[in-house]
């Protein structure tokens, strides 16, 4: 059970005769969310995943040729920053810099 909000009176909850336990945070089809409803940390997972996946792909010498490079992000990388932005929704500014930041370390790994 995952409560929402700041006056939620996080009562227990019981199904049959089992009381459920309570969580701070949820994954539901890819996306982590929080009680405060806050996407910080789903920003943060996602940026992170973002980078090892630019340095993975950077780390392999034979695909460094622009066009290669640029069609793994663009069916890699890009979608995994993409995917339910609509709910991630990123409002403050460090996590509109931490998406962004995977962007700039792979346009600047592209030769020329």
């Amino acid at each position: 059970v995952i409560h929402f909000g700041r006056s939620n009176l996080t009562r227990k909850y019981s199904m049959n005769g089992l009381t459920l336990g309570h969580s701070e945070e949820q994954r539901d089809l890819g996306v982590f969310v929080q009680g405060s409803l806050k996407a910080e940390a789903d920003v943060n997972r996602v940026g992170e995943k973002g980078i090892w996946d630019t340095r993975f792909y950077q780390s392999r010498h034979r695909l460094q040729k622009q066009g290669v490079m640029l069609e793994l992000y663009r069916t890699l990388v890009r979608p995994q920053l993409e995917y339910s932005v609509q709910f991630r929704l990123p409002r403050c500014r460090k996590d509109v810099i931490a998406l962004e930041e995977v962007q700039r370390r792979f346009t600047r790994m592209l030769p020329g």
